[in-house]
């Protein structure tokens, strides 16, 4: 579990419980425009079923986004190498908390947790071309664009770029200067 008490804000493990949750947060529209392939909608009760047991396997994590103890979003590390010390990371948020400063907070303590706990240098992530708040996040912290794919995805009838960003331990800068993380187990 990671948390910033004084913003109300937990990472926890997913648990059977957060299915249903993760089925409608997956489903919505904002996550099929800006995380997922046309052609995987709808996404299925067992489709998360096979989701979460891939990030409950291996070095792979998932995390529940709770804001005062309701649920807000799912933020995910995958592709860990801890030999070549890096993950890819991607955050997804209720629309009632976008906007808000929770994705500012979330992708603090997954640096902190990354970076100061699993020691690893470098984290990395796509972002789509139209996906404005992702971008506005990743560069208040230090992402720096590495590339362009392009022609990537598939989105209303045309094809579209994604940026790859990455930001390296030595590079980060932490927007809200927010106390150290906390990490129960």
């Amino acid at each position: 579990m990671l948390m910033n008490v004084e913003q109300g804000i937990v990472l926890v493990g997913v648990e059977e419980a957060d299915k249903a949750f993760l089925l409608q947060l997956y489903n919505s529209p904002t996550v099929i425009m800006n995380a997922l392939e046309p052609s995987e909608y709808p996404i299925s009760a067992s489709s998360i079923d096979k989701t979460v047991s891939f990030f409950q396997s291996g070095d792979n994590k998932m995390f529940i986004v709770k804001v005062n103890g309701e649920r807000a979003g799912m933020a995910m590390l995958y592709e860990t190498s801890y030999i070549h010390q890096r993950c890819k990371y991607g955050l997804v948020l209720t629309p009632e908390y976008v906007g808000k400063k929770v994705g500012t907070y979330v992708t603090e303590l997954i640096l902190q947790y990354c970076f100061n706990y699993l020691n690893l240098r470098k984290i990395s992530g796509e972002v789509h071309l139209h996906n404005e708040g992702a971008l506005k996040l990743i560069h208040a912290f230090g992402f720096e664009q590495e590339g362009i794919l392009r022609d990537h995805v598939y989105r209303e009838g045309e094809h579209r770029d994604m940026y790859m960003y990455s930001i390296l331990k030595s590079a980060v800068m932490y927007p809200s200067q927010m106390k150290p993380y906390a990490v129960a187990r």
